[in-house]
């Protein structure tokens, strides 16, 4: 559909499933994953993110799904001694331990929660590159090198089929209610500008491979919003690679018209605005007014969690404020 002269965009039609309260929001994958779960917590949805950290190839991604749902034990293969820290093959590198079993406990620890809150819950999954590096002593596939040396890896694209195969297995049987995949808008440039394209391309094959396959699944088109809808640099940060917040309100925009009936739409408005009157920050903190202002705010958030929206740590910041004594 074209939207005036100068650009070019389409709908994103109206999803039969539709993720409503107190449904539990499960997000796994790229970058682009945690700009999402700032807005569904603004929504006052249930949300957990990343169990292992940011991952950004489908496999790796896959391994961790299948950890959660069997709440297996990380193997002691996946763990090496780098740099004066423990680093595990499977994981992000954020964790910092200086003993193994610390980074174990905290990672299954993560596995563990998952599996217990996933079930009955939306599963969403964002592809970020095709593009992976083999451990060249095991040949296993990881999730971060850990800037360990670049002739310990072997660099390869995954295949669709490879992708799909992976993804059935681990997805068919999953005990989950709905699965959104999603693909980054991201670009990996440093695979180069081919490269990357080729990366995209092969993920878009896969997904719509596996939505085919998985009844539970659909699509949502980020990575087509914000290359071929929103189509321009000022919709990026600085760095020209990284979606700024402008363009991730609009694919969150386009997201609740899809998977929100009308319903929740209704009160996801009514949740952000009050969202926004907890992040209100008056010149004076102690005045009538504002303390008038967080009574009012606190109010209208007891009345969404009756209505069973999670808005508990918004409640307790309120709460702290207008009684500063009991920190």
């Amino acid at each position: 559909m074209t939207e005036g002269m100068f650009r070019t965009g389409f709908e994103v039609g109206k999803n039969d499933f539709s993720i409503d309260y107190p449904r539990k929001i499960s997000l796994i994958g790229s970058c682009f994953s945690e700009n999402m779960v700032s807005r569904f917590q603004n929504a006052g949805f249930s949300v957990q993110a990343n169990p292992m950290g940011i991952q950004y190839n489908p496999i790796s991604l896959f391994i961790t799904l299948d950890l959660v749902k069997k709440n297996a034990a990380l193997p002691d293969s996946s763990f090496e001694w780098m740099d004066d820290h423990w680093v595990n093959w499977l994981a992000h590198h954020d964790p910092i331990y200086k003993t193994s079993e610390g980074l174990k406990d905290e990672l299954e620890a993560n596995i563990r929660q998952w599996n217990q809150s996933v079930q009955d819950g939306v599963l969403v999954v964002t592809f970020g590159t095709a593009w992976v590096y083999e451990l060249n002593e095991t040949n296993e596939i990881v999730a971060n090198c850990h800037k360990a040396p670049s002739n310990r890896f072997t660099k390869r694209l995954l295949s669709v089929d490879e992708i799909v195969e992976q993804g059935k297995a681990v997805l068919s049987d999953y005990p989950i209610k709905h699965i959104v995949f999603t693909i980054s808008p991201v670009r990996h440039l440093r695979d180069g500008f081919i490269e990357n394209q080729q990366s995209k391309a092969t993920l878009v094959l896969a997904v719509k491979q596996l939505v085919k396959e998985l009844s539970s699944a659909t699509y949502f088109p980020a990575y087509e919003l914000v290359m071929d809808d929103l189509r321009g640099y000022q919709f990026f940060k600085s760095d020209l690679i990284h979606p700024n917040d402008l363009a991730i309100d609009y694919i969150w925009q386009k997201f609740k018209k899809s998977y929100f009936s009308e319903s929740t739409i209704k009160i996801v408005s009514r949740c952000e605005k009050v969202m926004q009157a907890v992040q209100h920050r008056p010149f004076d903190s102690e005045g009538k007014a504002y303390r008038k202002h967080l009574e009012k705010t606190k109010q209208k958030l007891l009345q969404l969690q009756d209505e069973g929206v999670h808005v508990e740590n918004a409640l307790d910041e309120i709460t702290l404020r207008l009684y500063p004594s009991n920190r």
